[in-house]
């Protein structure tokens, strides 16, 4: 997987030194809102683990977003493409809460979907924000994605109203 940047925002693959990340995007509870509230450290570093494996192994494109600072590059989120049938995969982003509303996801998520072969490998990209995530819909409509209506989602032993977007990478690029 290549790396990419967008001005002030880059992306990179998630790699073992992400722990501290995935602890703080999953360990905190308004990122967690929507997801069922925060998850425990142990659950946090094996899903870190796994995700790690699965992008090393070219099973799932899983990268981390940084965004430039006076100090340096620093990691301000995550952005994930992994295999969802009956999509060909289904995009999910989180961020820091002092990185929201400055256009992180959006530009981290416009570079995983515009990296080279990805409209070829993935086809169909699917994301379901909770109804009630309005900054996550937004960036979905400002995709270019298809709104399919609300479904019900399982994730982390819970349910949760959410609404299906649809992309199809091989019909355009994302802007």
């Amino acid at each position: 997987m290549l790396t990419a940047r967008d001005g002030d925002v880059r992306i990179r693959p998630v790699g073992r030194g992400d722990a501290d990340l995935y602890l703080a995007l999953r360990g905190d509870a308004a990122t967690m809102r929507d997801l069922g509230g925060p998850q425990p450290p142990d659950r946090i570093r094996a899903g870190h683990a796994r995700e790690v494996a699965e992008t090393a192994a070219g099973r799932a494109d899983i990268v981390v977003a940084e965004v430039a600072t006076a100090d340096g590059w620093v990691a301000a989120g995550n952005v994930s493409l992994v295999a969802h049938p009956p999509a060909g995969a289904e995009v999910g982003w989180l961020v820091l809460p002092e990185h929201r509303g400055r256009g992180v996801a959006r530009s981290a998520v416009r570079l995983l979907l515009g990296l080279p072969g990805t409209a070829e490998r993935w086809g169909v990209v699917e994301a379901q924000p909770s109804v009630g995530n309005t900054a996550s819909n937004r960036l979905c409509a400002a995709l270019g994605s298809t709104d399919r209506g609300e479904v019900d989602v399982e994730f982390a032993g819970q349910r949760f109203r959410c609404r299906r977007w649809e992309l199809d990478l091989r019909a355009q690029v994302p802007q």
